[in-house]
């Protein structure tokens, strides 16, 4: 066989061989019809993990959920790229497949976070992986490099959230035979759909297969905050600490793990954003992209005092834990005022953090680790302020007036919130505080 003279450098960019580059791959039509079925898997996983975040108790599961909401969106935009480039005209609004759309309808009706991490990790993601998998194998790596790099790339992501997802489910599980069956029925259950819907890829053999009665959740989603049982939540748990952290007066260290302690009150933000997404399911790309973005990073936030407590050895769950911002915002705010309500919290939140001088702060008492995750979280407010002020400036909605309407939303809801009973023990800050060590360097 001819074969030109070679310099010794990798052929093809370094991508493929010359034997890998002339195998035949997927058509297409192939690519395409695959991709998009994937495309609709990531769009719905995100849409179910982000509306059940809010009233999700356990605490690692809600920053878990965070984070793959938004890597779910991220996914499904970069598949939806690479589908329009093979068929611009594809439909990327409609279910591609009836069947595996009544599956994920079925994962959507899980009862408890259990029943969810087993439907969404163990069984969607599980089969989700093995697609991506199995589709980089079979495109030829040089004509549709594109495919398998946007493949690739989702797969590093699913893999590590798929990790998780079964740590995760084991965890709650333990070693209780009546949950492990339950899921397992559950799983069951699932797979069936998945079968009926021949996988992700819509590459399994056609079976007919006899469905038991679709699941229904015994209740309608919520978005009321909860915590797992560690916590105490009552109302009013940040005065204290935020006593402190305004005081010039006391002692950096002291106000450094003042700092930290609210830090942890940033998923209220995070349950915000997701109960708005839930209820507008017609955001734009941009919006949607953004949105979710924006509660992976106010999880990170919560996740920076859980962190810096950790380094201290400090038990961070001892906080008392207040919801009243997502309390009061899901339950008596419409999705479009908790929208504008999101940009009165950011201003307050960049505002409170230049009073605070957080970063000075947190160099006074010697703790670099807390000035280190300071720093780049008044990079993310200051970057969330702008894209609010920009969709509120592009929807005519930033207005001499809408400070006095934000002030008159804030007054009705708070008013009308139920907030937990009771206030947090007087003496728990004091001994906190002395439990955390704050002369300690993190």
């Amino acid at each position: 066989m001819p074969k030109a003279p070679s310099l010794g450098i990798p052929e093809l960019a370094g991508i493929a061989s010359y034997k890998e580059a002339t195998r035949i791959g997927l058509s297409v039509e192939d690519a395409a019809r695959r991709l998009l079925r994937y495309y609709w898997v990531e769009k719905r996983l995100a849409r179910i993990v982000v509306s059940r975040l809010p009233a999700t108790p356990e605490w690692e599961v809600k920053g878990g959920f965070a984070l793959h909401q938004w890597l779910d969106v991220e996914h499904s935009l970069n598949l939806a790229a690479r589908i329009l480039e093979l068929q611009p005209d594809a439909d990327l609004e409609s279910p591609p497949d009836p069947d595996l759309e009544k599956f994920l309808a079925q994962v959507e009706q899980a009862q408890d976070t259990m029943e969810l991490l087993a439907g969404a990790y163990r069984v969607a993601r599980a089969d989700l992986v093995l697609a991506y998998r199995l589709h980089v194998d079979a495109v030829n790596p040089l004509v549709d490099y594109p495919t398998r790099r946007a493949l690739r790339l989702n797969l590093q992501e699913e893999e590590e959230a798929l990790g998780w997802g079964a740590r995760s489910l084991g965890a709650l599980i333990g070693t209780s035979v009546e949950n492990e069956i339950r899921i397992r029925k559950w799983e069951e259950h699932l797979r069936l759909y998945l079968i009926a819907a021949r996988g992700a890829a819509g590459d399994l053999p056609a079976q007919t297969v006899v469905l038991p009665p679709p699941h229904r959740r015994s209740q309608a989603i919520e978005f009321t905050p909860r915590r797992d049982q560690r916590f105490s939540v009552a109302a009013n748990a940040e005065h204290l600490p935020e006593q402190v952290a305004a005081d010039a007066n006391a002692e950096p260290a002291a106000r450094n793990i003042a700092l930290l302690a609210l830090r942890l009150l940033s998923m209220n933000y995070a349950e915000v954003i997701a109960s708005v997404i839930a209820e507008t399911p017609d955001l734009s790309e941009a919006d949607l992209r953004a949105m979710t973005r924006h509660i992976w990073d106010e999880a990170r936030h919560a996740m920076t005092g859980e962190a810096g407590f950790e380094a201290r050895r400090a038990d961070w769950t001892r906080i008392p834990a207040s919801v009243t911002v997502a309390l009061a915002s899901n339950a008596h705010a419409s999705p479009e005022e908790r929208r504008l309500l999101l940009y009165a919290f950011e201003q307050q939140v960049i505002q409170r953090r230049a009073t605070y001088r957080e970063v000075d702060t947190a160099n006074a008492a010697g703790d670099p680790l807390a000035a280190h995750y300071f720093d780049f979280e008044q990079a993310d407010d200051h970057h969330h302020a702008r894209q609010m002020r920009d969709h509120l400036t592009a929807s005519g909605k930033l207005t001499p007036e809408l400070a006095e309407q934000l002030n008159r939303i804030q007054q009705r809801i708070f008013q009308a919130a139920r907030v937990p009973a009771g206030s947090p023990p007087s003496d728990w800050w004091p001994a906190f505080l002395r439990a955390t060590g704050p002369g300690q360097s993190s």
